[in-house]
């Protein structure tokens, strides 16, 4: 945690364009309307997507897809897993 600290300070003292700002904010405002949640229903809705898809296409697009490109071009499933798992 001390170096994300670091590094976070940091970044936010980086001079960017204004584009680059502004579409920040307007990422943090888009975020922060995803993540707001007013009943229990969407709660329970955002956590599905939020969660559960994320997690599932995230292990069907490195273990499914990449893994095996990976292991049918390099012919080492083992490389191959630790390939995906470092680009993960």
């Amino acid at each position: 945690m001390p170096v994300n600290t670091y590094i976070a300070e940091w970044n936010s003292h980086i001079p960017f364009p204004a584009e680059i700002v502004a579409m920040e904010e307007t990422t943090a405002e888009l975020t922060k309307s995803i993540t707001s949640f007013n009943t229990p229903l969407e709660f329970i809705i955002g956590f599905i997507v939020i969660a559960i898809f994320a997690g599932f296409g995230e292990e069907l697009t490195f273990r499914g897809v990449l893994q095996n490109q990976f292991n049918s071009v390099l012919k080492n499933q083992h490389l191959a897993i630790w390939l995906s798992a470092i680009l993960f």
